[in-house]
């Protein structure tokens, strides 16, 4: 099973602190990367799905430094290329603003959502589209 989805980064300017990505992989198990627009951890999510996830598979990317949405996307990149523990392989790489994650997994996954800092689902500063599932 393979799924593409698109996760589009706005400029630093224009992303709220704390806003977050929650991918889950096909046993159920999930991770998250949460945007640091101060560089300080100092905002860090409270919704329901950030507390969910467990500590070791989280992670707060500071993207004070970030001037662009593609600079976003590349520090976001990296980060969930380094997570560690998936029961599949996911590979993001940044084309300018756009995310684009492609994940293998041995059976049916969720779509990654997005979420506002305060944890309302498909909210905040980033807008997710599914792609494809194969």
């Amino acid at each position: 099973m393979r799924e593409v989805d698109t996760i589009t980064f706005a400029t630093k300017a224009a992303t709220t602190d704390g806003d977050y990505v929650v991918v889950n992989d096909y046993l159920g198990a999930a991770w998250a990367i949460a945007l640091d627009k101060a560089g300080t951890a100092s905002n860090e999510p409270t919704g329901a799905a950030w507390l969910a996830v467990a500590a070791a598979n989280k992670a707060y990317v500071d993207i004070s430094s970030a001037t662009s949405g593609a600079d976003v996307a590349a520090l976001i990149e990296t980060a969930i290329n380094a997570l560690t523990g998936f029961t599949g392989v996911i590979t993001a790489a940044d084309a300018g603003a756009d995310l684009v994650c492609t994940a293998a997994w041995a059976g049916v996954v969720s779509t990654p959502l997005v979420y506002s800092k305060a944890g309302a689902a498909g909210t905040g500063s980033i807008p997710q589209e599914f792609s494809a599932s194969i």
